[in-house]
């Protein structure tokens, strides 16, 4: 699991401006990006675990996320680990890039 992968250099974290934390849309959207949910994973509740495998050219890599939302200053921070250090930068543009957009209905 996440102790597993490991921090830097497989680890990539930001905080950034969410479009909209509310809880429903964004599990929505993390599943849109076949992330699989893992509830009661995390102590507080509020947070999204997720993990997938991304397969690739280069092979398949274990990959790992944790979305922490802070309603009270509309802000996210997104962690993401994975096998290989390449990975993590290429998800959090992704990932970053949608979250900071209006969700599609």
């Amino acid at each position: 699991g996440w102790k597993q992968i490991g921090g830097a250099p497989r680890e990539a974290q930001k905080i950034f401006k969410a479009f909209d934390v509310s809880g429903s849309a964004t599990r929505k959207l993390l599943q849109g990006f076949k992330w699989g949910i893992l509830d009661g994973v995390d102590p507080n509740p509020r947070n999204f675990v997720g993990a997938t495998v991304l397969h690739t050219t280069g092979g398949k890599f274990g990959c790992l996320l944790r979305l922490e939302p802070n309603a009270d200053n509309g802000m996210y921070r997104l962690t993401i680990r994975a096998t290989d250090e390449s990975v993590p930068p290429v998800l959090m543009k992704l990932m970053e890039e949608r979250l900071t957009q209006p969700y599609p209905t």
